[in-house]
């Protein structure tokens, strides 16, 4: 009789392992599929929109985000230059990035970054070159809100004057996390060890 449980318990390891594998969604290699250039809200914030002159251009390959700069500044803060989407079930994230500022005053009043639910992590150096860049890739909470930002305004220090900042995102991929492999491995494990014990709490068995 233990003997058919377990080879039951063994079958349906088998079936564990191989529903788990069919629901792994195959990645998201460019601005394509749920991340298709429509996906994603682009959104300008302050006086001027964004800082003056803002804008983003996306294909299936990069996105290239613009960000302010005018003559009279930023006068309604924050000038922002957001856009994002809904990652759905993909937590696995990875892009490179390459930023430019055209400020005289160098990078430190145009920052750009990566947000996750409004939460911004800035990526550019503002102590670094005019010209700079990245690779990175990290895991989101799944249904999150993720995305890119251009900051002109810095807190209503930088007030979008003396040239814009350009951030160019390129070699996206999303993916969801591969099965626990071992975890549903140690449940079957259990499953068998706990027969074992009801086997030497019952003899007659």
């Amino acid at each position: 009789m233990l003997r058919k449980v377990a080879i039951a318990a063994a079958l349906g390891m088998s079936g564990m392992f191989g529903a788990a594998q069919s629901t792994i969604a195959a990645p998201i290699i460019g601005f394509t599929g749920p991340f298709a250039p429509a996906a994603w809200s682009a959104t300008f914030t302050g006086t001027p929109a964004g800082g003056g002159g803002a804008s983003t251009v996306q294909s299936a390959t990069t996105l290239t985000i613009n960000g302010g700069d005018s003559a009279g500044g930023c006068t309604t803060h924050p000038c922002l230059v957001n856009i994002v989407t809904n990652v759905g079930n993909f937590e696995l994230i990875s892009f490179h990035w390459a930023y430019h500022t055209n400020d005289l005053d160098g990078p430190e009043f145009d920052a750009f970054g990566y947000l996750v639910n409004n939460v911004f992590t800035q990526l550019s150096d503002p102590g670094g070159p005019l010209n700079q860049q990245g690779v990175l890739a990290l895991k989101v909470p799944i249904g999150s809100v993720f995305g890119w930002r251009v900051d002109c305004d810095l807190g209503g220090i930088g007030n979008c004057i003396g040239g814009n900042a350009v951030a160019t995102i390129d070699q996206f991929v999303a993916a969801t996390p591969e099965p626990g492999s071992l975890a549903l491995l140690g449940l079957g494990l259990a499953g068998f060890a706990a027969l074992k014990r009801r086997r030497e709490a019952r003899p007659g068995v």
